[in-house]
């Protein structure tokens, strides 16, 4: 008798899964890598995104995402392009549209893929989402005296996406637009490449280098908002050179194209290649070569200067520089402030190219070979440097990118960069087994990168020091120290929660929390977790967790500008002063420093205003599983400057000479000065037990800055435009950064 087989209750319905990447095809460098045989074969490459998740808005037609915003309106053509979905399944085959420099939607999926991948690299280093800075809003009048239609314009408090627009216009440039919250980039013809061949269009969008260049602008406006102002030397050149960094260090992201080059030049990275170019096509076509080609031309100098150094000194040669010495290019020998960006990039390249050869020493000891003294590397060994070169561009670029939170509020300068990249490293990752934070160090240190109030150039020398917590225990009465906080702290949101369904979603903290319940502190939450099953639909108008970690982050801005203002006269505010690095008590009769931009106190006295300019919350998590849980928040403060010394003393004593206006909220006139000089300070608190760990602090009352600053802008032209309301410069610096220097 058979026996009746009978089958599983197996469900008829299963949803598919979702797809875990997004994959689209990009130029690996740019159009003209295509063109010669050797580069073309490594030219195609495709970057691959995370799939949306549930609690994010979804991609749609543009593209758009949480993100980014495409918008491809030709201004020179008066011209809309058809946006591109990236969701037609033709598409999704096929990773997207194959490269082509003749179609636009192809210009979309370019610009689009490589700026969120920019961004993912950025979050995944900080710990935390990107934000975008809110566009200024330019008060001048017209000639005539009206008013421009922009003056009083409404912009939201959170700028939820960038705007890109593929192509601006027509002009050889591209670059981020404060005023406009976008990245604009152009079209040109450039240099014909031979005696009578027709020049070529050169599209900017099509330059992987350049669109992470620009998109790191934004994020570091983002992060830092007085990072575009023009206060010292290295301010705008630190912006610069620090995207040069992220463009050049995400070639390393490619394994294939590294695996290519670096067979090609023999396991060597300091010699020429795609590798250690940027915008090459750009270059090409405009005759310009940017600080980062003059960074990477002197490096190979240097080597080669080094070199013949060493050679000269085993056959007993003597005369000139030997070693490491011989030849090595110092910020002092600059002249113009705009070409001291290459400085920080090969300061910092070099570093890289340091640990690079560190890390594969062994490798070509174990195959006997010499790093580009070989015909050809075994193809083993090839693939296992660029896993190298990888890895150690990834733990670099994260370096770079998680000291931005190390750095002062205010006026940051190289020298304090290299401090911010030490006392982060060092935060996440108390030991450097592989020297890391000494290959930074030496190579700042051979560059002559100054660090004013370091002993030497040893990583731990260059730490910011922790705050001496015995001097203010009269603040918590004699309670612990790391209870400093704890009044400002609980009052703060730390966890997304989203509001029940048929509820409104924006709820006060108050609201969100039961009555009966007092306010946690960070540490008392370590358990709490996210519920994204609550995410509804976008189109609802429910936000989404961007948009609920955006909400948090003005929410702790208000409520550390609440705690910041409870000053009450005591002596112990002269105490939180002094820990705090910013003005807070009410100016007296006699107060040296009168310049401060104040506020009028429900007492009509003057008392110091400030901005909280970000309250960010970031969590990292180290290879071996140890996390780093901090709060982080920039404060600053304005001061007004003048060219004169006498009128700066006279305004310190008296207040400026048309004070009155202060006093008056809905005033149109400006205070009568010449530059805004601003001070401030980054907190950054441990919220695994609510200890301050570091105060930087730039202080708006020490007039030895306020000099230097005055020096600064009365000897460099570009910073004393950017003093004039109005003026053209101050509106677009990156505008004219990029147009008008090499």
């Amino acid at each position: 008798m058979a026996t009746k087989i009978t089958t599983g209750h197996l469900p008829p319905s299963v949803p598919h899964p979702l797809p875990t990447r997004r994959r689209l095809r990009v130029y690996a460098f740019d159009p003209n890598a295509s063109v010669a045989l050797e580069t073309a074969v490594i030219n195609d490459a495709e970057i691959e995104l995370p799939w949306e998740r549930p609690y994010e808005d979804p991609v749609t037609i543009g593209p758009t995402n949480e993100y980014l915003e495409i918008v491809d309106y030709d201004f020179p053509s008066r011209t809309f392009y058809e946006p591109l979905d990236l969701n037609d399944p033709a598409l999704l085959a096929q990773h997207g549209l194959p490269l082509s420099e003749g179609r636009p939607q192809f210009h979309q999926q370019m610009v689009f893929a490589v700026a969120m991948k920019t961004i993912l690299d950025f979050e995944r280093a900080l710990g935390r989402p990107v934000f975008w800075a809110q566009p200024e809003v330019w008060k001048f009048r017209a000639p005539d005296g009206s008013e421009p239609p922009i003056n009083g314009r409404y912009y939201p408090d959170f700028i939820k996406r960038l705007r890109i627009y593929p192509h601006a216009m027509l002009a050889a440039n591209a670059y981020y637009s404060p005023a406009k919250a976008a990245l604009l980039f152009g079209y040109f013809k450039g240099a014909p490449p031979a005696p009578g061949l027709d020049a070529p269009w050169v599209f900017t969008a099509l330059s992987q280098d350049i669109i992470a260049h620009e998109t790191t602008h934004a994020i570091l406006h983002g992060m830092r908002r007085r990072s575009v102002e023009a206060s010292n030397e290295d301010s705008l050149a630190f912006h610069e050179g620090f995207a040069d960094i992220v463009a050049l260090m995400q070639h390393f992201s490619m394994r294939r194209v590294v695996e290519h080059e670096l067979g090609r030049t023999r396991g060597l990275l300091r010699s020429v290649s795609l590798l250690t170019g940027l915008a090459e096509q750009f270059g090409w076509a405009t005759g310009r070569r940017g600080a980062l080609r003059k960074a990477l031309d002197t490096l190979g100098e240097e080597q080669r200067a080094m070199d013949r150094a060493l050679h000269n000194a085993s056959v007993g040669r003597t005369g000139g520089e030997t070693g490491a010495a011989a030849k090595i290019k110092r910020i002092s020998d600059v002249a113009e402030p705009h070409e001291r960006g290459q400085f920080l990039v090969a300061a910092i390249f070099d570093a890289f190219v340091t640990i690079y050869e560190r890390r594969t020493l062994d490798l070509f000891r174990m195959t006997g070979t010499v790093a580009g003294q070989q015909d050809a590397l075994p193809e083993a060994l090839v693939v296992r440097l660029a896993a190298e070169a990888c890895k150690s561009a990834a733990s670099v670029m994260q370096m770079c990118v998680r000291a931005l939170d190390y750095l002062p509020a205010v006026s940051a300068t190289f020298g304090e960069y290299l401090r911010a990249i030490m006392t982060a490293d060092t935060d996440l990752y108390p030991d450097d087994p592989l020297k890391y934070r000494v290959a930074i160090a030496e190579a700042f240190r051979k560059r002559g990168i100054p660090v004013p109030g370091c002993l030497s150039y040893a990583p731990e020398s260059l730490c910011w020091e922790a705050p001496d917590m015995s001097e203010f225990s009269v603040l918590t009465d004699g309670a612990d120290a790391n209870t400093l906080f704890a009044d400002a702290l609980g009052g703060m949101t730390y966890t997304p929660r989203f509001a029940e369904p048929g509820t409104s979603s924006r709820r006060t903290e108050e609201e969100r929390r039961p009555e009966s319940a007092p306010p946690k502190m960070p540490w008392e939450l370590r358990n709490d977790f996210i519920n994204y099953s609550e995410y509804r639909d976008p189109e609802v108008h429910e936000p989404n967790m961007r948009e609920e970690s955006m909400r948090i982050v003005l929410d702790n801005q208000r409520a550390l500008h609440r705690w910041l203002e409870k000053s009450d006269g005591l002596p112990k505010d002269r105490l939180w002063e002094k820990l705090l690095g910013l003005r807070l008590r009410e100016l007296d009769a006699d107060d040296p420093c009168r310049t401060v931009e104040c506020r009028t106190t429900s007492k009509g006295r003057r008392a110091p205003k400030f901005e909280v300019h970000s309250v960010r919350i970031a969590r990292r998590r180290t290879v071996d599983g140890r996390e780093l849980y901090q709060l982080i928040a920039q404060v600053t403060q304005k001061r007004y400057g003048y060219f004169d010394p006498n009128a700066q003393r006279e305004a310190d004593e008296k207040g400026p000479n048309n004070a009155h206006i202060l006093e008056d909220p809905d005033s149109e006139e400006r205070v009568d000065s010449d530059f805004t000089f601003f001070g401030g300070a980054t907190i950054i608190v441990n919220l695994h037990d609510g200890r301050l760990t570091h105060i930087v602090r730039k202080r708006v009352d020490k007039d030895e800055r306020l000099a230097e600053q005055r020096r600064f802008i009365l000897g460099d032209e570009a910073a004393l435009a950017m003093t004039a309301d109005g003026m053209a410069l101050r509106m677009e610096p990156f505008c004219f950064m990029h147009g008008g220097h090499e």
